[in-house]
């Protein structure tokens, strides 16, 4: 079950998205957290009144060349995806653009043939 679901008392299922922070501007999904997104918020309002692009763009914060979420916190592929899948932009390739919150560079996550795609994801 993916990480952003939770039950209510009784047992029901429902989504809990304010457990797993995120933010979306058309078809731009970004892990970062809210300091990160003032410093692009013009330009996230901007790519949201454009429409979006071609192909959902997701953007992914790094921490010592790791994929992180909004508190900090390690952020896998598969939560990652999860939460693209739940707004229903993986019906195409999707762009993922990682953006270093320290001077380490990301670290390579794909190596040939062995990328993620069971993820719902095509790498391209």
């Amino acid at each position: 079950m993916p990480a952003y679901f939770g039950t209510y008392e009784r047992g029901a299922l429902a989504e809990n998205f304010a457990a797993f922070p995120f933010g979306t501007y058309a078809n731009l999904v970004t892990f970062e957290s809210d300091d990160v997104i003032d410093e692009y918020v013009n330009q996230y309002d901007a790519y949201e009144d454009e429409g979006g692009g071609d192909l959902a763009l997701v953007v992914v914060p790094t921490q010592d060349g790791l994929p992180v979420d909004a508190d900090g916190d390690g952020l896998s592929a598969r939560t990652a995806a999860d939460v693209v899948m739940s707004l229903k932009l993986n019906d195409r390739p999707v762009r993922v653009l990682f953006r270093p919150l320290d001077d380490a560079p990301p670290t390579p996550v794909c190596e040939g043939s062995r990328c993620p795609t069971r993820c719902g994801f095509s790498m391209r």
